[in-house]
């Protein structure tokens, strides 16, 4: 299907708490909060109407991103910021990208769950992204996440990625 040509209406965006507003704007999308995600609505061009978008939105039961990012160059350290999950959660995978690939032995980051180490994982050298590498630990919202960097060489603007679900 050709795009439609000709002047294009700009489109306005609103937030909304629990409801659509009483009066709409036309030509605009809203973002209505619904349970612990949001439901999206865009209006018509005369304001009178507006439609719910097709897409049921993000699960809780897929996979959910934590990131870590390291902005430079990469250097060895000891972590010492903690993340708490919000609830009880499983961590299931883990990899790195890195901005500039690392030279000799390439990164290495270490995850911990309340201060021991649950796995490695080896960002090899002039690669810009790992394998995945497999987790599979649980934690509850009293456990805590922390990130060591053990092994780095020339890496910078490097990132963390661990997927993890609820429940």
């Amino acid at each position: 299907m050709p795009l439609p040509t000709g002047p294009v209406t700009p489109i306005k965006f609103g937030k909304t708490i629990a409801r659509l507003p009483d009066t709409l704007n036309p030509n605009s999308l809203y973002a209505v909060r619904v349970g612990t995600g949001i439901d999206l609505y865009v209006s018509d061009m005369t304001g009178s109407i507006a439609y719910k978008s097709n897409s049921s939105g993000i699960s809780d039961s897929g996979p959910i991103v934590k990131t870590y990012n390291f902005v430079g160059p990469v250097l060895t350290c000891t972590g010492t910021a903690r993340w708490y999950p919000e609830s009880n959660i499983t961590l299931s995978s883990a990899f790195l990208c890195s901005g500039t690939a690392p030279l000799g032995n390439g990164l290495t980051v270490e995850i911990l769950k309340n201060g021991l180490t649950i796995v490695s994982v080896n960002l090899a050298q002039a690669q810009y992204k790992s394998d995945s590498v497999s987790i599979n630990t649980t934690l509850t919202s009293s456990d805590y996440v922390t990130v060591n960097v053990t092994g780095t060489n020339s890496s910078s603007d490097a990132m963390l990625t661990i997927l993890y679900t609820k429940g």
